[in-house]
């Protein structure tokens, strides 16, 4: 079997990307995979991580290139927000949270080549509270559930006292829009949600406005 054989039959039997650590293993080159990926039956979806061509949606390739290239991380904010369908409004860069030890804007690497609007914090929370695993092309990718979503929403918008509007990347307006789909939610826990806010010390500053959009008061009656 010649190396381009191996490396075809480990793509074959993969869900998702290999790692090029897999390939070397198997005695497969570096060249032999990058002569593959030129002849176009391989792709790159990050660095460091081959799949068959056509195995990773193009819908999916900056989710999973985030994956590959930060497995710590957790897809957040607005990205998360419309993966949930909790808003339409669409974010100029992929935003995630992702460990302190890599600060600073990310560029992810592979076919994606997206830009990525990073958060990080030094409340470990971030990357373990609220968080589900989704699967995008055979890969498993970090999110923020619907309710830790809508508390990040706050916690990054205006609405919370603790944050300036330079600091902000949620518009009030835009908290406020997921916030009145939530509460149209069935499948959106607001016991959830407060367990959240409380863990992330939020609780007292986003309990009026939950309260105000859950809570409609009764009309009088008579004429």
């Amino acid at each position: 079997m010649t190396q381009s054989q191996a490396a075809l039959t480990i793509l074959e039997s993969a869900r998702g990307a290999v790692p090029l650590a897999v390939f070397k293993e198997a005695g497969v080159y570096p060249e032999t995979l990058r002569r593959l990926v030129e002849a176009g039956r391989v792709e790159r979806p990050a660095s460091g991580h081959y799949a068959l061509a056509g195995r990773i949606d193009i819908l999916d390739i900056d989710w999973v290139a985030f994956s590959l290239q930060v497995p710590e991380g957790v897809i957040g904010l607005l990205t998360a927000a419309v993966h949930h369908e909790m808003t339409q409004e669409l974010p100029s860069y992929l935003q995630a949270f992702i460990p302190r030890s890599r600060q600073g804007r990310l560029t992810l690497g592979g076919d994606s080549g997206a830009m990525v609007d990073v958060v990080t914090s030094r409340n470990p929370l971030h990357l373990t509270e609220g968080v589900v695993v989704v699967e995008k092309s055979g890969v498993p990718v970090k999110v923020t559930s619907k309710e830790r979503t809508l508390v990040d929403m706050f916690l990054y918008s205006p609405f919370n006292s603790g944050r300036t509007d330079r600091s902000a990347r949620i518009p009030e307006e835009t908290f406020l829009d997921s916030l009145s789909r939530c509460v149209d939610d069935p499948d959106f826990s607001f016991d959830a949600f407060n367990v959240l806010a409380e863990a992330f010390g939020c609780d007292d500053q986003v309990r009026p406005f939950t309260k105000t959009s859950r809570y409609v008061a009764p009309r009088p009656s008579g004429p």
